[in-house]
C-alpha cells in the first residue's frame, strides 16, 4: 500500500514538472513571437518612411498650390516689412489697413512647424531671412514623399500625413535660384506646413530616394486658415493648361529647360544643338507667346501618356509623360514619322500622298521651321531663286506668307513617273483674316521612298 501511494506522489510530481515545464516552452515561444512582431512592425514603417517618387498627379497640384502659398506669404511679409522700416505705416493708414497688414505679417510664420520656429529661433522680425522663399515664378523640377507615421500603433488606421521633398527653381526678371523644401500635408484636414530650405540645411537632412524621411510624429495638422488647401479635381484639360503654361512661360525665361526636356532624338533632328534652338526662340519669340490652346487630346499608351495641344494656328505641342514630372517634348508631327502617318501614307493613292505631304510642308511654315521647310525643296530649285541661302528663303518666306495658313486643294495632275503637280490654296486659319491673304500656288512634287519628297512651287 505504501509502494502505491508513493508511486501516485512521484506521478503527480512528474505531471507538475511536465505542466511547469510546458508553460515554459510556450511563454518563450510567445516571447520570441513577440519579438519576431516588433521586428515586422519596425520594418513596415521603415518601409513606409522611404523616400520615393510621387505617383498621383492631384498631389502635384496640392504642391503647387502649398508652394504658391507659402511664396505669397513669404512676400507679403517682405513687403510689410519694408513699409515698416521706409516709415509708409503711420497715423494716416486706416485701421482696416493696419489690420490687414498685421495679418499678413502673421500668414508665413503659421505655416512654418513650431519645432522649426523653436531650433531657428524665428519670430516676426526675422522670419523672412529665416524660413522665407525668395519672391518670384516658381517651377518644380520633381517632387518625391514619405510617409509620416505615429509608432505607438499600426500606422495604416492613423497615419493621413506625408512629407514631400520638392526641389525646383525660383525664376525672376534677372536671375534664376534652386530651392529645396519640404511640405508636410494631412490628407484629412486638407492643411499643410512647410520646412524651409534653412532648416533642412541645418540638419544636413539626407533627402535623396530611397532614405527614410520621419520629421513630424504628431497625429494631424491643425487647421489654421492660412495652411488649408483646396481638394479639387484636376481634368485631363487642366494638366494641359499646366504643361502648356510652364512651356510658355520656360520658353521665354528659361529656353534651356525646354531644350532639355526635348526629345531627344527629335530636338537633334529639328534644331542640330542648342544654338539651334535659341535662335529659332529668338527669331519668333514675340509670336510663340501669343499662343493660346484651343484643342486638346490625351492618347494612352501602355508606358506613357500622351497629351497633344493645338494651338490658334494649328501648331502642336506634344508631353510624352512617363510619370508625375517625368516627361519630353515635342512641337510637330512631322519631324519624327509617326507609325500613324506611315501606316496612312503607305495606304494612300498619289494625289492623297502629295496633299499629306503639302500638309506638313506648310505646318513647317506655320511653326516657323523654315530650315526643314528649305530642305524639302529641290536643289535646282533652291539654288536658281534662293542662291541655296536657308536666309534668303526665310526672308521671301516671312513677306510672302507672313500669317498662319491651312490648305485646301484645286486640280491634280500627273507630269512624270513620280512627278506630279497640285493647286493649291492658302487660307488664313484665323477665319476674321482679310480675302486678300487667301493665296493660290502650284507645287510641282517628286514622291520618292519611304514616304521622302523634294518639292518645287510656283513664284
Amino acid at each position: 500500500m505504501d509502494k502505491i501511494k508513493k508511486m501516485i506522489v512521484i506521478l503527480i510530481i512528474m505531471a507538475i514538472i511536465i505542466v511547469i515545464l510546458m508553460i515554459i516552452i510556450n511563454h518563450q515561444d510567445e516571447l520570441k513571437s513577440e519579438s519576431d512582431i516588433d521586428i515586422s512592425i519596425e520594418e513596415v514603417f521603415d518601409e513606409a518612411n522611404k523616400i520615393e517618387k510621387i505617383d498621383s498627379k492631384e498631389d502635384y497640384f496640392f504642391i503647387k498650390e502649398c508652394l504658391n502659398k507659402y511664396s505669397t506669404y513669404s512676400n507679403d511679409l517682405l513687403i510689410v516689412s519694408q513699409q515698416e522700416n521706409d516709415g509708409d505705416i503711420n497715423e494716416i493708414t486706416s485701421e482696416i489697413e493696419k489690420e490687414y497688414m498685421e495679418q499678413m505679417k502673421e500668414e508665413l510664420m503659421t505655416v512654418i512647424p513650431q519645432f522649426v520656429k523653436n531650433e531657428m529661433n524665428v519670430n516676426i522680425d526675422n522670419a523672412y531671412q529665416n524660413v522665407g522663399i525668395e519672391s518670384g515664378t516658381i517651377r518644380i523640377n520633381s517632387v518625391y514623399t514619405s510617409l509620416q507615421t505615429i509608432n505607438e500603433v499600426a500606422y495604416e488606421e492613423t497615419t493621413s500625413i506625408y512629407a514631400y521633398v520638392v526641389d525646383g527653381v525660383i525664376i525672376d526678371e534677372n536671375s534664376q535660384k534652386d530651392f529645396q523644401v519640404i511640405i508636410l500635408i494631412d490628407k484629412i484636414s486638407n492643411t499643410f506646413l512647410i520646412i524651409p530650405e534653412n532648416y533642412i540645411k541645418l540638419k544636413k537632412m539626407n533627402l535623396e530616394e530611397g532614405q527614410n524621411l520621419l520629421i513630424y510624429e504628431e497625429k494631424e495638422i491643425q487647421n489654421n486658415v492660412y495652411n488649408v488647401f483646396s481638394t479639387n479635381t484636376h481634368s485631363e484639360q487642366d494638366i494641359c493648361v499646366d504643361y502648356f503654361n510652364e512651356y510658355k512661360f520656360n520658353l521665354e525665361k528659361d529656353n534651356e529647360f525646354i531644350y532639355e526636356i526635348l526629345n531627344s532624338e527629335y530636338k537633334e533632328k529639328r534644331f542640330k544643338n542648342i544654338d539651334g534652338f535659341k535662335e529659332y526662340v529668338q527669331k519668333n519669340i514675340n509670336e510663340l507667346k501669343q499662343a493660346t490652346i484651343t484643342e486638346y487630346l490625351v492618347n494612352y499608351y501602355s508606358d506613357y501618356t500622351e497629351y497633344v495641344c493645338k494651338d490658334q494656328n494649328e501648331n502642336l505641342y506634344i508631353f510624352k509623360e512617363k510619370g508625375v514630372r517625368d516627361f519630353e517634348l515635342l512641337l510637330d508631327t512631322y519631324t519624327i514619322t509617326t507609325e500613324k502617318f506611315k501606316q496612312e501614307y503607305e495606304n494612300a493613292n498619289e494625289q492623297k500622298k502629295v496633299m499629306m505631304n503639302v500638309d506638313k510642308w506648310i505646318q513647317m511654315l506655320n511653326n516657323r521651321d523654315y530650315t526643314t521647310a528649305f530642305n524639302m525643296l529641290d536643289e535646282t530649285f533652291r539654288n536658281n531663286n534662293f542662291n541655296g541661302d536657308e536666309n534668303v528663303f526665310e526672308e521671301y518666306m516671312r513677306n510672302r506668307y507672313p500669317l498662319h495658313y491651312k490648305a485646301s486643294y484645286g486640280q491634280f495632275e500627273k507630269r512624270l513617273e513620280n512627278i506630279y503637280s497640285q493647286q493649291v490654296f492658302f487660307k488664313e486659319i484665323d477665319e476674321k483674316a482679310e480675302a486678300e491673304s487667301s493665296k493660290e500656288i502650284n507645287i510641282i512634287m517628286k514622291l520618292n521612298e519611304n514616304a521622302e519628297f523634294v518639292m518645287s512651287f510656283t513664284m
